[in-house]
């Protein structure tokens, strides 16, 4: 789902908003304190779905007017809620994502991680996790300035807070579409895979929390082997197993793609008759019926992968 809840527009209501000056004063309305946070609460929901809108606000100077928001002495709500509509501007767009690279973006937004108001920590992971996904440069530039340590901190406050472990699993996986940085997470300094894998234990009651546990451990295992052998252990098999069988189809999703990325190759036969042993054939094939689109693909694929 869209971090920035974006919502599909007619097409005469998109045309609306790429005519004449209406991007201009659309961004107007964030001096009214009144119709501040509404203003940019319609910017998260239409922005993401539409590169040519985003392209009309960008040329509309939306991205310097989101960074004086972030840095102004408003509230945090308001800050927070600048933060998520910056996230929306710069959503799978490269061109605005390199005007970030040159901006007080990465500054603002990396001194918001260490705030003390969760509401603006959140904001800054989720749009951090859109500005930096794909872009190695900035990936860099901004490790540099926060420091691998930062996560430990995220990872902490996310034990008791299941929106903000979310935003941190974002973030992660953000990191992980890199081998380099899936690496870096793995070693001692950072020690975010460890920690990951720890707090599968204190969520292991929530199929929500663990959904986006498991999402963040598959990015970081898909393609590494180093990363596969230190998130494959007996423990995880029958846990793995018994998320397909849950009622959560976000958590029975990450788990067949957790187990996919572990079994894939055809040299982990190891893995993939530890998974055998723990029946994973049978909860796959009661999945390839389900309702929901997505679990019913990847069950599918699962099961082909498990016969061949």
């Amino acid at each position: 789902t869209q971090s920035t809840g974006a919502l599909e527009m007619a097409p005469n209501e998109k045309e609306k908003f790429l005519s004449g000056d209406r991007p201009s004063k659309t961004l107007a309305l964030l001096k009214s304190k009144m119709l501040l946070r509404p203003t940019l609460l319609v910017l998260c929901s239409i922005l993401p779905r539409y590169g040519e809108l985003q392209d009309a606000f960008f040329k509309a100077n939306a991205l310097e007017i989101l960074i004086q928001l972030m840095s102004s002495n408003h509230t945090n709500i308001a800050k927070a809620t600048a933060a998520r509509a910056l996230a929306a501007l710069v959503s799978g767009n490269a061109k605005i994502q390199e005007a970030v690279k040159n901006s007080k973006t990465l500054l603002i937004l990396t001194a918001f991680l260490n705030d003390a108001d969760t509401e603006v920590v959140k904001s800054a992971c989720l749009a951090l996790s859109e500005i930096i996904l794909g872009n190695d440069a900035l990936l860099g530039n901004f490790i540099q300035r926060w420091g691998i340590n930062g996560f430990n901190k995220l990872i902490q406050r996310s034990e008791s807070n299941l929106e903000f472990l979310g935003a941190t699993c974002k973030l992660v996986c953000a990191f992980a579409c890199n081998e380099k940085f899936q690496n870096i997470l793995r070693k001692k300094e950072a020690n975010v895979l460890s920690e990951l894998l720890r707090l599968v234990g204190v969520w292991k009651n929530n199929n929500l929390g663990l959904s986006y546990i498991v999402t963040a451990l598959s990015r970081l295992a898909r393609d590494n082997v180093k990363n596969q052998d230190r998130v494959f252990s007996q423990d995880l098999v029958p846990n793995a197993v018994a998320w397909l069988t849950s009622t959560s189809p976000e958590l029975q999703f990450a788990s067949s793609e957790l187990i996919a990325t572990l079994v894939a190759s055809k040299s982990n036969k190891k893995r993939r008759d530890a998974f055998k042993s723990a029946k994973v054939v049978d909860a796959l094939s009661a999945l390839s019926k389900s309702e929901n689109d997505q679990v019913k693909t990847g069950a599918s694929l699962l099961v082909e992968i498990f016969k061949s």
